[in-house]
């Protein structure tokens, strides 16, 4: 009964990694011409917490750091006085990726949830603090 299980986790975490690994850029739905850069710019911001706060940056790192990447150069576009319409367009880009880190993470809970509880548990307790190599081993994979 475990191995069954087992397998059905194999077989969709493979899945989700064809997926993303054969997946384009997310569909990306630029701001309307009054949007505020700065305010967008924030709440991006926001979101991006929240999503780390959920470990959404530990369950789709590779979409979570490009919602953060595009984030950053708005925000060097928005500090330069730079073309707000561009600003605008790399937030609408961090927003894409970070809506398709959301779903992957969501995916990858359902399917590592107890593996995502363990974790919590072991940064409750302070493995980080404690055992901070035996931690950071296991973060790293």
């Amino acid at each position: 009964m475990k191995q069954i299980k087992l397998w059905k986790v194999i077989l969709t975490t493979s899945l989700a990694v064809v997926f993303v690994a054969c997946s384009s850029s997310p569909q990306v739905q630029d701001f309307p011409a009054p949007a505020r850069a700065a305010e967008e710019v924030e709440a991006l911001d926001q979101e991006l917490k929240v999503a780390a706060d959920n470990n959404v940056d530990v369950l789709s790192p590779d979409n979570f750091e490009e919602a953060k990447e595009h984030n950053a150069k708005a925000k060097k576009i928005l500090n330069k006085q730079g073309n707000r319409k561009d600003a605008l367009h790399h937030v609408a880009k961090g927003k894409a990726y970070l809506r398709r880190s959301n779903e992957f993470a969501e995916l990858a809970r359902s399917n590592l949830d107890d593996v995502v509880q363990a974790r919590q548990q072991a940064i409750t307790a302070g493995a980080g603090k404690y055992f901070k190599r035996d931690f950071e081993s296991a973060e790293d994979q």
